[in-house]
């Protein structure tokens, strides 16, 4: 991966942004550096953090933690898009036992520099309880698939080498704040810490040391995979035969198009993505069991479902056999994800409103990667994300079987309302 921090870029942006801390220039810059490179973050993926000194009203000095807020893109994000906190106040929260999400948001609200600001990130506390200055977090497709593996740490500290703390996935919030704290406090030595099934943290005092770090381990994770892929010696397979586009896709949207209790039916846009990566890698004997797996990381739920429907719908079916077998793979698919929400629910004992069950990702050997959205957009940015999901699992197959995250993580991320605010379910 290609290290872009350029030290004339760095000052062009301190003088360009005059009237914020000169850190939180630097902050903008290098967070539009990892907000560009797709295989760090997708579609309003990570967070970036820094600490530093600013005035009050009164003139007075106080310690400010400006973090990305809420509905910002890194790529494209501005000063305004990273909300100034009371970091002194936040520290506190530490010595609590408990903390709910409604009352951390609240914190986060009634502690800000400016009311108008944005929601800061949900990850917000891990950046408060972690000492160092500038601190960068992905979900770096390399990182993650390493984390996929049976002897996940053993190859993390292969590929990445000693300086790196390894913690096992706990979800955003409290709990996961007052952890990433311990684990940096027991390993101060650490250069990033690798959040299993979900991302890479990596910190400096100096906003390049962060992001030169980011880089560093990413692409010592990438390197490590292509040197297993090399030993991988199976020839690839030829795409099999399957029914035309212009077939699939009305019959597929058809299929998806759900009505609520009061008649109102939900339609789909798809975007279907075909390349000759993608069809080779649906091509493979293993295609069915490596690419009907989970999420690389539990944060994409929200847009793809846990998992695919794989669809082998094979070659020379007429328009009425063809309908037949899509309506029933997507009648099992449904059947499947009710059953998963009960089972969630029973085990839980909660009471949580149904989405729709059908799948957002159909993989059609021979013709390619289906994604479905309420909209041109929305069907995009699940297009976006299960192709990086789908060569991200063809890079780490040569390591072994894809273990993915428990259904019981997968359902507190899929129906926790700080993530469906994301899109626009709710507050």
């Amino acid at each position: 991966m290609k290290n872009s921090y350029n030290d004339q870029d760095a000052q062009a942006f301190i003088e360009r942004y005059l009237e914020v801390p000169p850190e939180l220039a630097l902050r903008v810059y290098t967070s539009r550096l990892l907000g560009r490179e797709a295989r760090l973050v997708l579609h309003g993926g990570g967070n970036t953090s820094v600490k530093a000194v600013a005035p009050n009203l009164l003139g007075e000095e106080m310690e400010v933690l400006f973090i990305k807020g809420s509905g910002w893109d890194l790529a494209a994000i501005e000063p305004a898009g990273f909300p100034g906190l009371d970091l002194a106040y936040l520290r506190k929260l530490r010595r609590l036992e408990a903390l709910s999400d409604e009352e951390m948001v609240n914190q986060f609200r009634t502690h800000l520099l400016d009311a108008a600001s944005p929601n800061p990130s949900i990850e917000t506390l891990v950046h408060a309880f972690l000492p160092h200055r500038f601190i960068d977090h992905t979900h770096a497709d390399a990182v993650v698939t390493l984390t996929h593996q049976e002897n996940a740490e053993e190859l993390l500290r292969e590929a990445l080498g000693p300086k790196i703390a390894v913690l096992s996935f706990i979800m955003p919030g409290f709990p996961l704040a007052k952890a990433m704290a311990e684990v940096s406090g027991q390993q101060p030595e650490a250069e990033c810490i690798v959040l299993l099934h979900h991302g890479l943290f990596t910190f400096g005092d100096e906003a390049r040391i962060a992001y030169d770090r980011m880089i560093e381990y990413v692409s010592r994770a990438e390197s490590f995979l292509a040197r297993a892929t090399a030993k991988a010696t199976a020839a690839p397979a030829a795409a099999p035969p399957a029914p035309a586009p212009e077939m699939v896709l009305p019959l597929l949207r058809g299929a998806l198009s759900s009505a609520d209790a009061a008649g109102a039916r939900t339609r789909f846009a798809l975007e279907l993505r075909g390349g000759d990566e993608i069809l080779a890698a649906l091509a493979r004997p293993d295609a069915r069991d490596l690419f009907g797996s989970g999420v690389l990381t539990p944060d994409h739920v929200i847009r793809t479902k846990n998992r695919p429907l794989f669809l082998d719908l094979g070659a020379g079916a007429g328009e009425e056999a063809l309908a037949a077998r899509i309506a029933t793979a997507v009648a099992a698919y449904r059947e499947a994800y009710d059953g998963y929400f009960r089972r969630q629910t029973a085990a839980k004992q909660v009471e949580r409103v149904k989405l729709d069950s059908g799948p957002r990702v159909a993989l059609v050997p021979g013709l390619g990667l289906i994604a479905a959205g309420t909209s041109p957009k929305a069907a995009a940015i699940a297009a976006d994300i299960s192709e990086h999901t789908l060569l991200a699992k063809v890079s780490g197959a040569p390591l072994g079987p894809y273990r993915e995250l428990g259904e019981e993580h997968i359902f507190d991320m899929e129906y926790w309302s700080l993530e469906q605010a994301k899109l626009g379910k709710g507050k």
